[in-house]
């Protein structure tokens, strides 16, 4: 099982700042998904702050890509999270409605790259439990 691991790309911003927050079981995918998010962010136009990644199947309750990622958002260092899908922020959905509240309470807002957003809360009744 590898560690998880964090980059960061900070820059003068010069948009809406995003960090990236991506989980996958191997460093290809990892580097996929980065790419994926930077052509993302490029295109629209913003200013990528950093990102945190978790690397393997880790079930601790707060991985160290994710805990950076809510320290960031606490410190109001970024506006916007982006993450390929809904279930890289957790797998079990009472965690992800906690990043979920967190992020509403700084004002942060979430995409998803690979997914809608808006279809996969509906699906996992999450649009009505935020």
């Amino acid at each position: 099982m590898m560690d998880e691991e964090s980059i960061e790309f900070c820059g003068r911003p010069f948009g809406p700042r995003v960090w990236f927050y991506q989980r996958a079981c191997t460093k290809a995918e990892l580097e996929q998904q980065k790419q994926l998010a930077v052509d993302v962010a490029i295109r629209r136009g913003y200013a990528v702050m950093g990102a945190s990644a978790g690397i393997g199947r880790v079930n601790k309750i707060w991985r160290p890509g994710l805990r950076q990622l809510c320290k960031q958002v606490r410190k109001g260092n970024i506006d916007i999270v982006l993450v390929p899908k809904l279930s890289c922020l957790d797998t079990k959905w009472y965690k992800v409605c906690r990043v979920l509240r967190l992020l509403q309470r700084h004002n942060v807002a979430l995409y998803t790259i690979e997914r809608n957003l808006r279809m996969e809360l509906s699906l996992h009744g999450l649009d009505r439990a935020i």
